[in-house]
């Protein structure tokens, strides 16, 4: 499990080539930027939302595109006959690319499996293995018992838009609510009733996995950091950051340079 962002066109993998990730299934999601998919005789261009499952060994190939903007995806490996039998019916009936929404509960699920492993909770085998098949059981549960859900009003769309446009900086939960002419309670409802969470809860997330991502690949100061992620100091930048990652900054960038 990890979280990448890559922009050499070094990075090219062929899964007739890869031969110690033998009985392997990949998983991966793109969070920014742009990738490559070649499989079955055509190539999908991968873009934010959109992810993809393939076998190893398979006819595929992913890889950075030249002159596109580095892409940036999170993405785990999944072992067994029973991860192979699921993923031949995801593909069966989905494809081997599909979108998924930054709300969707398997999103949320592989986040969080993957921070855990991030910060070192998941050092237990059997405890991988556990979150490994939950996520297969949300695979089954979105990709073949999925039914389309209610659209989303356009206000929470713009509201989430606004989070994620303005995350880096110290917009608080009426700036959210005013960017889409809703009182805070309106919003508050909306966001329990769409993404069971609030603005303000989805907003630390939001900056906690942009604080990740720079702590394990940037040498930039924590307290600069803080900054650019909408934190008004160090210090309480770490103390959000304990409170959802379970420890320090400090700690938790020793623990992933």
């Amino acid at each position: 499990m990890a979280w990448e962002t890559r922009s050499e066109t070094t990075y090219d993998y062929h899964g007739l080539t890869r031969k110690h990730d033998h009985g392997f299934l990949i998983f991966q999601y793109t969070l920014s930027g742009v990738g490559c998919l070649e499989y079955g005789g055509k190539q999908y261009r991968l873009q934010a939302g959109d992810a993809f499952f393939v076998s190893v060994p398979s006819d595929h190939r992913y890889y950075v595109p030249s002159n596109e903007e580095p892409w940036e995806f999170v993405f785990l490996t999944l072992g067994g006959h029973e991860a192979e039998k699921i993923w031949r019916n995801i593909v069966s009936v989905k494809g081997p690319v599909t979108s998924i929404g930054r709300n969707e509960p398997i999103i949320k699920l592989l986040f969080s499996t993957i921070e855990e492993t991030m910060s070192d909770r998941l050092e237990d085998p059997f405890q991988a293995s556990l979150h490994g098949y939950q996520f297969l059981l949300a695979c089954m549960k979105h990709f073949l018992c999925y039914r389309e859900p209610e659209t989303e009003p356009h206000s929470f769309r713009q509201a989430i838009r606004f989070i994620e446009e303005n995350y880096h900086q110290p917009i608080s939960l009426e700036d959210i609510a005013e960017s889409v002419h809703l009182s805070r309670y309106a919003l508050l409802r909306l966001f329990k009733q769409h993404a069971q969470t609030t603005p303000i809860q989805h907003l630390n997330q939001l900056r906690i996995q942009h604080a990740c991502r720079m702590l394990t690949y940037t040498n930039k100061p924590i307290k600069d950091i803080a900054v650019e992620i909408g934190y008004a100091n160090a210090n309480y930048f770490n103390k959000a950051f304990r409170k959802a990652m379970g420890m320090s900054v400090g700690t938790y960038r020793t623990n992933n340079r």
